[in-house]
């Protein structure tokens, strides 16, 4: 009998516990919960996209991208290629260089690319699921741009400090 006793009394403080835990609900209208758990797809039914498509999206690189000085100064050229997860709620995350020139190009790709605004997610079987997308981003000082021809055909006496700067910079994404 006394076994029976502390079996049943053992059970009720269970329950009691039990509904001492339900009886205070967790208010979860102040922090926001970002849930990024699932596997990471590399190949999906639909690829996913930026808003407004391709154009878009080499729109917001050319507007955004700034050619580093550092790059200019050694001449440096070249394509950076980037990996990065789009989110299923279409947020970037986990944006790594895979390959660079250095001289500042590296850090400025990514600091473009955490920038972007959500892109439509990957899908597949018709919901949305984490997709690893590569971007290359390809930097390039064009003719009068390039510093050595600057100074070539720059006048040898000039006062002005904007005289062997280049006058723009072309830093695009790969088509």
């Amino acid at each position: 009998m006394n076994k029976n006793l502390l079996i049943v009394t053992m059970l009720l403080m269970a329950n009691i516990t039990l509904v001492k835990a339900q009886s205070f609900p967790m208010d979860t209208s102040s922090t926001s919960i970002k849930c990024n758990v699932g596997p990471i797809y590399t190949v999906v039914e639909e690829s996913p996209s930026f808003p407004g498509g391709e154009k878009a999206r080499i729109k917001y690189l050319t507007e955004n991208l700034k050619y580093p000085s550092e790059a200019i100064d050694s001449n440096l050229q070249g394509t950076v290629y980037l990996s990065f997860v789009v989110e299923m709620d279409g947020s970037i995350s986990q944006v790594k260089v895979v390959r660079g020139v250095g001289g500042g190009c590296n850090q400025e790709a990514e600091r473009v690319v955490k920038a972007m605004p959500n892109w439509e997610p990957g899908k597949s079987n018709g919901f949305s699921v984490r997709c690893q997308y590569m971007m290359p981003i390809k930097f390039v000082l064009m003719g009068d741009e390039n510093p050595k021809k600057a100074k070539e055909t720059a006048p040898k006496k000039s006062n002005s400090k904007t005289a062997n700067q280049p006058k723009s910079v072309n830093a695009q994404p790969v088509e």
